[in-house]
């Protein structure tokens, strides 16, 4: 980026001097009315009035060069602020920071499980091949379900991965990819509940006195939640979910996915879809926002 500022820089550079150098360096043939000094001669009318058109000529030519160059140096301006005006917009764009897979091959929903990746509390892997050809997808996922799986009795169905992936303050974008299979058409759907809580959560020491003695304590801060409502789910195509938020840096850091079925958050708004709603989780990406700041 440094490297178009200085381009873009140097052209202006490069274009004031010529616009100076065209103002400072007239045609040789233009003279000024002041730079006459000989008297007219009075021989003719003829001459007298050659004479004043001659100057008039001059002074057209001195005005319209000094137009051209104010206009040529107002254009030069204008260009070189609209050029950083899209230099600035482009480094707003987000900045890619991580991806986590739902299904990873290191946590697998058994007893396993470990920080680092995406854990699970509920739900199985799919990792059959033309299964996932029908979802469209080559690599593993992971599916909804009621069943426990990975490591304690947690209520979500993904949690995790427990990283420090904002590294500064800033803002940032957390990206969840989902996809329904078998619920109502959004047409039919007459009570749009949520069916899925997402949210971002932060885990931060802070040491407090209890008892006479100062312990370290967990506090907890969720920063984004999402609600993925069943007519979000119901194209049964593959979506992302975003949730944008501002943070000051430091803390531990998860993503978590429940489900309202019953077993991870109550009531259970997906049983009333019927028994063959399906919800698969690709992916949680995360990205870095730059603001869109423009220093005039």
């Amino acid at each position: 980026m440094k490297t178009f500022k200085l381009l873009f820089l140097s052209i202006n550079i490069i274009f004031l001097i010529l616009t100076n150098y065209s103002i400072a360096s007239p045609d040789k043939d233009i003279r000024t009315k002041g730079s006459i000094t000989r008297t007219p001669s009075p021989t003719t009318v003829e001459n007298r009035a050659g004479q004043v058109v001659q100057e008039k000529n001059q002074s057209n030519d001195i005005f319209w060069t000094s137009f051209g160059a104010a206009l040529g140096g107002f254009l030069g301006a204008s260009i070189w602020f609209f050029v950083r005006f899209l230099i600035t917009k482009f480094r707003r764009d987000r900045i890619f920071i991580k991806s986590y897979s739902c299904a990873n091959n290191i946590n697998l929903g058994d007893n396993n499980e470990v920080d680092g990746e995406l854990k699970h509390h509920h739900g199985k892997r799919i990792d059959n091949e033309s299964e996932l050809r029908r979802l469209g997808m080559k690599n593993a996922v992971w599916e909804w379900t009621r069943t426990p799986a990975g490591v304690g009795s947690g209520g979500s169905v993904i949690y995790g991965p427990y990283s420090t992936d904002f590294a500064e303050s800033g803002k940032y974008s957390v990206i969840f990819r989902v996809r329904g299979m078998g619920f109502t058409q959004p047409q039919d759907i007459t009570r749009d509940v949520p069916v899925l809580h997402l949210d971002v959560n932060r885990s931060i020491e802070q040491y407090m006195p209890v008892g006479g003695k100062i312990e370290n304590l967990q506090a907890q801060n969720r920063f984004a939640v999402r609600y993925v409502r069943a007519s979000e789910l119901a194209s049964s195509d593959w979506k992302d979910f975003e949730l944008v938020f501002n943070c000051d840096g430091p803390g531990v850091w998860e993503y978590r996915i429940y489900a309202y079925d019953g077993v991870s958050l109550t009531p259970d708004n997906i049983s009333q879809f019927g028994a063959n709603v399906r919800i698969f989780f690709d992916k949680v990406a995360i990205f870095k926002i730059n603001k869109m700041n423009i220093s005039w």
